[in-house]
């Protein structure tokens, strides 16, 4: 029974199986009595807690005159607290009043009003509708609704506008937009008093200078990777004010453009940050000699930019501002030591490492020169360090010193004044790919939890960000943890949808739509369905689909599988083989892999004879192509033995476990492509034993 302060017991029915003024119409009228009647019953008494009203009419009723208070509809929320009471009573008899109903809930009459007016008359108007079509399809929508109202967040129920998403930025963000809006209207009134006094040109250059100051504060101080809003969004807004803002002072201009492009570049939106950077250094030329210095950092930011955006001319755009800083005489030494530290990078990038010993050299010197500075902030030290291991990685060098060399970084990035950001973010995710090289699955797992929970949405537009979650959930279908598996593999092709707007030949409303349906768990079966509509569009994204396809979709056919989603598994499978026109049999790794897939759900299906075929062919074929002693083989074998074993044959069970070799004993380490494959997982787990399910989060 739902029980609530105020309550008569006389208006139980009879059988003591409901309270009528809680309970949906459905119960009365012998419905189907679902998770829907729980949603009408927690509106009701949020109506009632609310409101100090009742949601349905009368103060007692018996189970057989219940229905007849469902004829009845009641007012909104927000007009209850204001109607008389004569169609209900009041919860407590002692604050039957409007006022004393506020009062109770800690705000004036109006003010109730007001906030019950906002969203609260929408959601619980959904809650209590009559038809349970109506209502939210479940209490975690209703709950999850209530959580973004209190986050100040839109809700879902209310139709999307500009101007109600604006007002709910506005209410989240009440401090920045105060502050930008306080800034910007002191820099027109400022300007204007100078227009219209005609003060001097010195006085301008004041005023221009302590807003710019001011606006260079507020963006370099703001950590806007944990922002509950798009941080490009909000940069992208400044953006607009700054055009034309500083009239006769180019130099002002390019200090905030300056600050946009390096908040964007610690965001790694390298694309906005090119032109912020392109521009700033322009404004800086323009502005002379005085604005030497900033013209050579904004030209350092812009080949940064370039150089990771793969930009044509890269290369030049480099070696000219390293030509401008080695000829410098406006910095100290520590302040070019983190120049030269992104000019090191950017000219490893623009060249694809032809240029590796002068890369290395400048940033190993930064590094030498941040370490035996005092006044140096841990950040800089942290990037130039996280630099210089993704160098040596390329270079071959993936054990202990590229460790240690990250390790030191994230502490240091942890450690500075913005702490948990996209550079922490992103050194724990490179500190996750140390420990796959040691076979570490424990830590792997660990960093990678870390990267994928503290990483906000708008981030897993990158691939290599998808990638971590693709990684995760393949780890976790290896470990049997199949909820958990399957909400990540949600959670990557939701990610996925997400990067496929602007796409060719897929409409941006079409991805809107199927990014909605996989913000809520799906079952194994929707899970390939969604996954099939996604390796169609694939192959308009890129020309490198195929493989796309295989790396992704293989290991999420072998969770449905395991799953026993076979009709999902096998047309998701059959739907791949078509994109990518793979062939069973074959002599490939992609069509024996594809054939294990086959023989599996052949097995679940009790076809024996093609399950036969099927995986006895397929580990043949990757024992030959791999090796018999690596890992996807050795699981190969062991799938094969485990079906003997089911169909009763022991001999041939036993013939296919003596090739069962333990992975600590393999000789061949899995390449990195390979660390997508579910049996290479379930041969570490082989390694670690048991203990590993319970230290992985």
């Amino acid at each position: 029974l739902v029980s609530i302060e105020g309550v008569d017991p006389t208006e139980l029915a009879p059988s003591g199986a409901l309270t009528p003024r809680y309970a949906s119409p459905e119960q009365f009228t012998g419905g189907s009595v679902s998770t829907l009647s729980d949603v009408y019953s927690l509106g009701v008494i949020l109506y009632e807690l609310l409101t100090g009203r009742k949601a349905t009419q009368g103060g007692t009723a018996t189970t057989t005159e219940s229905p007849r208070a469902f004829d009845f509809n009641p007012p909104l929320p927000s007009q209850a607290v204001n109607a008389p009471l004569d169609y209900a009573a009041a919860t407590r008899n002692d604050r039957e009043s409007i006022e004393g109903i506020a009062a109770d809930r800690g705000m004036t009459a109006k003010r109730l009003a007001r906030e019950l007016r906002s969203d609260l008359d929408p959601i619980i108007a959904t809650a209590i509708r009559k038809d349970p079509a109506e209502r939210y399809r479940s209490v975690d929508q209703l709950l999850d609704d209530l959580d973004r109202f209190d986050k100040r967040l839109p809700v879902h129920v209310r139709p999307t506008s500009f101007r109600y998403s604006f007002g709910k930025l506005v209410t989240r963000n009440k401090k920045a937009f105060a502050i930008c809006t306080s800034l910007l209207l002191g820099l027109v009134m400022a300007l204007g008093q100078v227009v219209s006094s005609w003060r001097t040109a010195e006085h301008e250059r004041e005023v221009a200078e302590s807003v710019t100051t001011a606006l260079e504060d507020l963006i370099t101080t703001t950590n806007l990777y944990l922002a509950q809003d798009d941080p490009v969004s909000i940069l992208e807004a400044i953006d607009a004010r700054v055009t034309g803002a500083f009239p006769g002072e180019p130099a002002a201009e390019a200090r905030v453009r300056l600050s946009i492009g390096r908040a964007l570049t610690e965001l790694w939106r390298f694309e906005p940050a090119l032109e912020q950077s392109r521009l700033a250094a322009e404004l800086a030329e323009a502005a002379g000699p005085s604005a030497r210095a900033l013209e050579i950092e904004s030209r350092v930011l812009y080949a940064r930019a370039a150089a990771w955006t793969r930009k044509d001319g890269a290369k030049a755009l480099t070696e000219r501002a390293l030509e401008m800083v080695e000829a410098s005489t406006e910095f100290t030494a520590v302040e070019l030591a983190p120049l030269n530290s992104m000019l090191g990078w950017a000219l490893y990038q623009a060249t694809q490492g032809e240029s590796r010993e002068k890369s290395e050299s400048l940033v190993r010197e930064a590094i030498e020169t941040l370490r035996n500075h005092p006044d140096v902030t841990p950040r800089e030290l942290a990037k130039s360090l996280h630099r210089y291991s993704t160098m040596i990685w390329d270079r071959g060098i993936k054990g202990k010193e590229n460790y240690d060399l990250l390790v030191e970084a994230r502490e240091l990035y942890r450690s500075s004044a913005f702490g948990i950001d996209r550079g922490y973010a992103e050194c724990q995710r490179a500190i996750s790919y140390c420990h796959r090289q040691t076979r570490d699955v424990r830590a792997d797992a660990a960093a990678l939890w870390e990267f994928v929970n503290l990483t906000p949405d708008s981030f897993f537009r990158r691939e290599s960000s998808r990638d971590s979650v693709w990684h995760l959930a393949i780890l976790e279908h290896a470990r049997g943890r199949r909820e958990v598996a399957r909400d990540l593999f949600r959670r990557a092709l939701r990610y996925q949808c997400m990067h496929m707007p602007g796409q060719k030949s897929c409409s941006d409303a079409m991805w809107s739509e199927l990014t909605a349906e996989l913000d809520q768990p799906v079952d194994s079966a929707t899970l390939g369905k969604h996954a099939r509509t996604v390796v169609t569009c694939a192959f308009e994204r890129c020309p490198c689909g195929d493989m796309w396809v295989l790396w992704r979709m293989i290991p999420l056919v072998h969770f449905l599988i395991d799953d026993g989603a076979l009709d999902a598994a096998d047309a998701l499978l059959s739907h791949c083989m078509t994109k990518t026109r793979l062939q069973i049999p074959g002599t490939g790794y992609w069509q024996a892999r594809a054939s294990q897939l086959k023989g599996m759900i052949s097995r679940d299906r009790g076809n024996v004879d093609e399950a036969r075929r099927l995986l006895t062919l397929s580990y043949s074929r990757i024992a030959q192509i791999r090796g018999d002693t690596h890992v996807v083989s050795v699981d190969a074998a062991q799938i094969v033995a485990e079906f003997f074993e089911s169909i009763d044959e022991p001999e041939e069970a036993a013939r296919y476990h003596e090739l069962v070799i333990p992975y600590a004993q393999a000789s061949h380490p899995s390449p990195p492509t390979l660390s997508f494959s579910a049996g290479v997982y379930r041969g570490f787990l082989r390694e670690y034993g048991p203990s590993l399910t319970t230290q992985i989060p």
